[in-house]
C-alpha cells in the first residue's frame, strides 16, 4: 500500500502576501513635553496619537500645534514634543548669536513653505520647488 504524498508549494508571491498581512513591530522614541519619555514598540499601522498616549500623554507645558497625531508611525521614528514657547526662544537665540553680515541658514518647513522659501535651499530651483508644492 503506497501512501500519497501531497506536496505543498508556496510561491514567492504567496510568501510576500503573507508577510504583508502579518503586522510588523516597529520601535519609536517619544521625548520632550510628555509624561513618560522613552522608546516604545508599536505595530506598523499605529499612529502618532498612540505613541503620545503610551508616553503618558502631553504635559501641561506641551506645544501641540505642530504635532500631527494622525500620522502613521515609522520604524526608528523620533517624536519630539516642544514646550510652549520653545521654538520661539531657539529662533531668538540663534538670531542674537549670529554676527552681522554672517547669514546663518535657517530650516525650511517643506510642508508649509511657498516656492520662494523652497528656493532658498541649496539645489532647489523654481521647477523643483513647484514639484515639491504639487506633491
Amino acid at each position: 500500500v503506497l501512501k500519497e504524498q501531497h506536496e505543498t508549494r508556496v510561491t514567492l508571491e504567496e510568501k510576500q502576501e503573507s508577510a504583508e498581512k502579518e503586522p510588523t513591530s516597529i520601535v519609536v522614541e517619544v521625548k520632550g513635553a510628555v509624561r513618560k519619555p522613552g522608546v516604545y514598540a508599536f505595530m506598523a499601522e499605529d499612529r502618532v496619537e498612540e505613541a503620545i498616549k503610551r508616553a503618558g500623554g502631553f504635559t501641561s507645558k506641551a506645544d501641540t500645534v505642530d504635532i500631527n497625531q494622525a500620522a502613521k508611525l515609522e520604524d526608528s521614528m523620533m517624536i519630539y514634543v516642544r514646550k510652549k514657547g520653545e521654538g520661539d526662544k531657539q529662533g531668538q537665540t540663534a538670531a542674537a548669536n549670529t554676527p552681522p553680515g554672517n547669514e546663518q541658514s535657517q530650516g525650511v518647513n517643506v510642508n508649509q513653505a511657498d516656492a520662494a522659501e523652497l528656493q532658498t535651499i541649496n539645489g532647489i530651483g523654481p521647477a523643483k520647488a513647484e514639484a515639491i508644492i504639487a506633491y
